[in-house]
């Protein structure tokens, strides 16, 4: 799912690999999609994706809710066509909702997002 969300965000930077990938590969094919997406973006957002892809790599799973909110801040940091359409999708969640996302987007622009990596 959250590969596809970035694929309606920026088809370009997330070509799509064919309905036969499996799981893990998808998952890199995100990973690796997210890390050029943040490269040279002022923030914590393609640390993030590097450590990511790189448990990714030698665990072959990564913390969903990490994921997530790095998907999260991608539809929000950018300056694609659809960058409005996600920021209005955000405006009209309930306050709790818009408050996590609003914290979400607060630490990693800021640059101090961290995850607890086991």
């Amino acid at each position: 799912f959250l590969l596809k969300v970035m694929r309606d965000l920026n088809p370009e930077g997330f070509p799509s690999s064919g309905s036969l990938l499996s799981a893990d590969g998808k998952l890199q094919t995100l990973l690796r999609g997210l890390v050029e997406h943040f490269k040279g973006r002022a923030g914590s957002g393609e640390a993030v994706a590097r450590k990511l892809l790189d448990r990714a790599g030698s665990s072959g799973g990564v913390n969903p809710a990490q994921l997530t909110q790095l998907v999260i801040w991608a539809t929000l940091d950018n300056e694609l066509p659809k960058q409005q359409q996600y920021v209005e999708i955000c405006q009209q969640l309930n306050q709790s909702s818009a408050a996590a996302v609003m914290e979400i987007a607060e630490q990693f622009s800021a640059g101090d997002f961290e995850f607890q990596f086991e």
